[in-house]
């Protein structure tokens, strides 16, 4: 018999999300949840998945939600797409710098790359406050920018 050596991750690391259990009208309200972040996404061209943490984070009733490290992994795998679609479109009408886009991808890939090795390191409390600090000054710096 042949050895079977998966693809995925063994069973121990993966969790099947309790979302599907929920009744009809929290999934209805997850999904237009999700497509407003999608909206905010290829509008602001960011803040799609600062959207779609919080729902992660807080399920409501007696579900638990995603630790921050399960939202924060979670939200850039479903976002990537919803960025790259965002792209694709800005390019194809001119609205974007093709040549400086792919010189910063290089740098934010990098970036990315370690953040994700390192996202299981940063303890829950860290994670959140970094989070938030992030927020807190990206929102001041667009209010008082000249």
């Amino acid at each position: 018999m042949m050895s079977h050596h998966p693809v995925i991750p063994p069973a121990g690391r993966i969790q099947a999300s309790p979302i599907i259990k929920d009744p009809w009208h929290k999934k209805a309200f997850r999904h237009t949840a999700m497509a407003l972040a999608g909206l905010a996404n290829g509008i602001l061209g960011t803040g799609g998945g600062l959207l779609v943490i919080p729902l992660l984070r807080k399920r409501g009733g007696n579900t638990p939600g995603c630790t921050p490290q399960q939202a924060q992994a979670t939200a850039q795998a479903v976002v990537w797409p919803m960025c790259l679609l965002s792209a694709v479109i800005y390019c194809w009408r001119g609205d974007a710098d093709v040549t400086l886009s792919l010189w910063v991808a290089g740098g934010l890939t990098v970036g990315a790359a370690v953040g994700a090795l390192w996202l299981k390191k940063w303890k829950s409390k860290w994670l959140d406050g970094f989070l938030a600090a992030v927020l807190l000054y990206t929102g001041i710096r667009m209010i008082f920018a000249k």
